[in-house]
């Protein structure tokens, strides 16, 4: 789950890839995919833009609270890279996401 004003939403990933380099210096790559689903989505939207959206910031998130979990900074700022879904058409996405 992730916060939007206050409220806890879920957002279910397709697909996560994550990739981490060990060393000094920490990277992380996330892709998210999402699909159109004809009101599956818990905002009751299907706009398949709309989801890649959320569910970036909840993989946002969800890293964070990872790293704060294992005693590492959370980040200030990730680009999650996301691909949309309708029908069969993908839209591509680089999601710049900042801490509030």
């Amino acid at each position: 789950p992730f916060t939007i004003c206050g409220e806890a939403r879920a957002a279910q990933t397709a697909v996560c890839l994550l990739h981490h380099r060990p060393g000094p210096s920490y990277a992380w790559l996330s892709l998210v995919v999402a699909r159109a689903q004809t009101g599956s989505d818990s905002t009751g939207d299907s706009d398949p833009h709309a989801q890649v959206i959320a569910r970036a910031i909840a993989t946002f998130q969800y890293n964070n609270q990872q790293r704060v979990e294992k005693g590492l900074q959370p980040l200030e700022s990730m680009v999650v890279l996301c691909i949309a879904m309708d029908d069969t058409r993908p839209t591509f996405y680089l999601v710049p996401l900042h801490s509030p």
